[in-house]
């Protein structure tokens, strides 16, 4: 008979186990999520009155416009650490389909601080904008689950923005929003949240982009930690999707300075 502490060998030797340990047990994940979202909230008035303060500008950007803040969804504003827990200890892999059912079943938390700060800003009349990479297919159960919630959304028109063939990084949707709104904030958990010019770029040029825009971050650019995935795990290996695991996990560890 195989035993119990057997079974879960693999569980104790996976590269997410302290990561997802971390953002469901971690009171320190709280507090830094609280301060993110009271730091915003600290900035929400002056945002609104001052009619030049653009979290983001399109070409042709327009100051009488009304405001509106973007947030990313998954790791941002509803935890998704659940499903990834799930993977880990049943030895699944991940899958669109198995993202899909998970997210069917309205499951996800809210981050700590987002529902207060969010409906505070829309009570003050700022359109928030959900811009996610969940598809279509589960749109409907999204926005169940955030309204289950108490997240803001509007009732007579779309909010929640998922991506398109053309639309990976989600650039094309911060234009779209810009064409009719002044973005005042962008909460996210990527830097691809922010900007395209952080799509598959190197790690030395993420961090040249970081330090020359290091002044919005905690004032337009709000970032919230996500160890378990994302592009700064991707860029680690060139954002090859063909290597395997084994050759992942390698460029990581070369990556450990000592």
């Amino acid at each position: 008979m195989v035993s119990c502490s057997e079974n879960m060998d693999h569980v104790k030797h996976d590269s997410k186990l302290m990561a997802l340990l971390w953002l469901q047990n971690s009171i320190e994940y709280e507090a830094i999520s609280y301060q993110v979202y009271q730091t915003a909230e600290g900035y929400l008035d002056v945002a609104l009155q001052q009619s030049d303060w653009f979290a983001y500008t399109a070409d042709d950007y327009n100051e009488t416009l009304p405001p509106a803040i973007i947030v990313s969804i998954d790791e941002t504003v509803l935890s998704s650490v659940s499903y990834y827990s799930g993977l880990l200890k049943s030895q699944l892999v991940e899958t669109e389909r198995t993202r899909q059912n998970w997210m069917n079943q309205v499951r996800a938390k809210a981050i700590k601080g987002a529902v207060y700060f969010l409906k505070k800003a829309h009570a003050k009349g700022v359109t928030i904008f959900y811009v996610t990479k969940r598809t279509r297919s589960v749109i409907e159960t999204t926005r169940l689950n955030l309204k289950n919630l108490g997240f803001p959304l509007e009732p007579g028109f779309e909010t929640i923005l998922t991506p398109r063939e053309i639309d990976l990084n989600g650039e094309m949707r911060r234009k779209l929003i810009a064409k009719n709104y002044r973005i005042i904030m962008i909460f996210g958990n990527d830097l691809n949240d922010f900007s395209d010019e952080f799509y598959e770029t190197s790690i030395e040029r993420r961090s040249e982009i970081v330090h020359a825009k290091r002044q919005n971050f905690g004032k337009y650019w709000y970032i919230l930690p996500n160890p378990v995935y994302g592009s700064w795990d991707d860029a680690l290996f060139f954002y090859d999707y063909q290597v395997s695991d084994q050759e992942k996990q390698e460029r990581r560890l070369e990556y450990l300075e000592y």
